[in-house]
Parts: C-alpha cells; sequence; structure tokens
C-alpha cells in the first residue's frame, strides 16, 4: 500500500481551492516514507508538517488512534504559524516546521517498542529536537506509560552503568573539540550538566533481531546532559542477565 497524503483543513470548496497553494508531497524516493509507512504532509509559505507512522500501526486500533490523533496537534501548529506569520509580516518570517516520526525499534507477541522522532522549529538560532518511547502491550492492547514500570527496583544498578557510560561519551565530545581527558578520568568526567535522572530520559528498548529485547538505548535530548551543540546523547546497553533480572517476571516473556 504506498504511502497516504492527506489534508485534514479541506472540508469545503475554499480551503479545496487554497490547497493548490500548498506542496503536498508522497517523497516516495525517501527511505523514510515508503510503502510500508503512513504519511501526512503539508507545506505551503508560513508552515511545513509531517507527521510519518508504520502501518503495521493501523493493526492496532487504539495504538492507530494515539498516532493519528497527533494530526490535530500538527493541524493546531499550521494554525499557530499562520497567525505569526501575519503578526510579524512576511519579511521577517521564516517558515515554521514541526515533524513527527515513528519508528518500530522492536516487536514481540507480548510488546511493542516505539521510537517517537520529533523536530519543531518556530523561529531563533536553530530548531529544537527529540526522542520520546511509546511501550505498546499487545496483551492489554494498551499503552504502558513508563518503560521504567516493566523494572522491579529502584534501578541504581543500571543508572551507574549508564552514568559511566555517559561520562564517557561526553570525554569523547570533549577530545573532538580539542580538550584533554585523561583515561583515568573519563568515567567521571562531566560537562558541568551532571547525569539526568532516568525520569528525565528517554528509555527504548530495542532488539537487534526485530523480536524480543535485547538491548535498552537511552537518550539524553540536547540540554538534558549536555549543551545544544554536543546533540542527542544516545547510550546503548545489552541486557544482560544482570539487567534481565531485574524485570518484573510479567514482562519476561518479552525479552531475550
Amino acid at each position: 500500500m504506498p504511502a497516504t497524503v492527506i489534508n485534514a483543513h479541506a472540508q469545503n470548496k475554499a480551503e479545496l481551492a487554497n490547497m493548490a497553494a500548498q506542496e503536498i508531497e508522497a517523497e516516495a524516493q525517501d527511505p523514510e516514507t515508503n510503502e510500508d509507512n503512513f504519511l501526512y504532509h503539508v507545506r505551503d509559505k508560513t508552515y511545513e508538517i509531517r507527521l510519518i507512522y508504520p502501518l503495521l500501526f493501523e493493526e492496532y486500533p487504539a495504538l492507530h488512534q494515539i498516532v493519528n490523533e497527533k494530526k490535530k496537534d500538527l493541524e493546531g501548529f499550521a494554525r499557530d504559524s499562520e497567525r505569526d506569520f501575519h503578526d510579524l509580516g512576511m519579511e521577517n518570517f521564516v517558515r515554521y516546521q514541526n515533524d513527527i516520526e515513528y519508528f518500530i525499534m522492536a516487536k514481540n507477541d507480548h510488546l511493542i517498542s516505539i521510537r517517537k522522532d520529533v523536530f519543531i522549529f518556530t523561529g531563533g538560532a536553530h530548531g529544537m529536537y527529540g526522542a520520546t518511547s511509546l511501550l505498546w502491550d499487545v496483551k492489554k492492547d494498551k499503552e504502558i506509560l513508563s518503560p521504567l514500570s516493566l523494572f522491579k527496583d529502584d534501578m541504581a544498578f543500571l543508572r551507574s552503568k549508564y552514568c559511566k557510560k555517559l561520562s564517557n561519551r561526553k570525554a569523547e565530545i570533549a577530545i573532538s573539540y580539542g580538550d584533554t581527558v585523561d583515561a583515568k578520568d573519563r568515567d567521571s568526567y562531566d560537562n558541568g550538566f551532571g547525569c539526568p535522572s532516568f525520569a528525565d530520559l528517554t528509555i527504548i528498548f530495542e532488539s537487534k533481531q526485530g523480536g524480543k529485547f535485547d538491548s535498552i538505548n537511552i537518550i539524553a535530548i540536547p540540554y538534558s546532559a549536555g549543551p545544544y551543540s554536543d546533540g542527542q546523547y544516545e547510550i546503548k546497553m545489552d541486557i544482560d542477565a544482570d539487567v534481565a533480572a531485574m524485570i518484573k517476571p510479567e514482562y519476561r516473556d518479552a525479552f531475550k
């Protein structure tokens, strides 16, 4: 089934006429908008909005409804963009942009792990971007609001491992900027932002084979663990025996 492009604004003849001034693109040449994805993309002089998600979501009506609701958010963003355009004047206006894209990172008979990437630009020096997670319980047909709820303790062990890996990543970036960091200091190196709590991070379960979860991607969006120039920190860790032992028994079948 080809990627679908719709314009939810077009409810009457006047709006249909206005569509002629908009660029609506299927972008079939892009890998991210292939025949396995749904695409909603509208661009005009004041805004560009895009929603992409796997067509597989349509097999789960409650999940499909959640992601499809994002179209309403994008339409509201478009209206705000048009208002700002008229308030600021064309000579001072740079087209606003809001992109939302979903990816299936792992899927098994119990859980689907989904990554949501967002980019938003409303003027200024640069846009803002980040990743969040959506964890779907196939058996109960509902969202699990926090990936942390799959664990049965306070996560202190996993957090200790994460903070060391984050410090090493920060040290690598500092060295790439020309700073000197001794090897013995890399496990504790910091750039002034510290190690965020898990509550302030995005936790996404992943699978090398696409099925049962075998790794965790822990993501710190810009400004949460470092300056914008450092980008988004993504720290991946295998789910070893120690981590697997922390999973609640009712979810253990979703993990390798």
